[in-house]
Formats: C-alpha cells, sequence, structure tokens
C-alpha cells in the first residue's frame, strides 16, 4: 500500500496542469440555430454551403431538420440541390 501511494505522489508532482477553459458556461452555449448558420457563413463562398457538409462536420443533433426549419423561416435558402445560403 505504501509503495502504491508513493506513485501516486509522485505522478501529482509530475503532473502537467493545461489551462482550459471552462465548458459549459452560460456565455459559451450557443443555440443549434445560431451554430448552423455560423458554419453556413464560414462555408459559403459564394456557391453555397454543403449541406451534407455540414450535418457531418456539426454533429448537432436534428441537424437537418433544423436546416428545414431554417429555409421553412426565411432565414437561409436552398440555392441548388444540396446547397444552402444565407438570406442577405
Amino acid at each position: 500500500m505504501k509503495l502504491h501511494q508513493k506513485e501516486i505522489d509522485l505522478s501529482r508532482r509530475n503532473a502537467i496542469t493545461l489551462p482550459f477553459k471552462e465548458k459549459n458556461t452560460e456565455s459559451d452555449k450557443v443555440s443549434p440555430f445560431k451554430k448552423i448558420i455560423n458554419t453556413i457563413s464560414l462555408l459559403d463562398k459564394g456557391n453555397g454551403a454543403s449541406i451534407l457538409e455540414l450535418v457531418n462536420n456539426l454533429k448537432i443533433k436534428d441537424c437537418e431538420e433544423i436546416i428545414q426549419e431554417l429555409i421553412n423561416e426565411g432565414e437561409v435558402y436552398e440555392i441548388s440541390p444540396g446547397r444552402i445560403q444565407l438570406l442577405k
């Protein structure tokens, strides 16, 4: 037991403390709608953003349904099949 305790003490002394930002604070919470809109604006270089690319990279639950809701609300529009763009 004493040997095991010494190993734990040594590992604590040699541990590196990495700086990190606390996750899930109120200011860090961004709605899935806002994440999708922000990502569309980053990906759109004039020919829209790929819906498939958004869904695969964002990993947001119900991403396709949220995109469809944004289309229905008029926030984005489908410029061609599978590509959306923010309404300017």
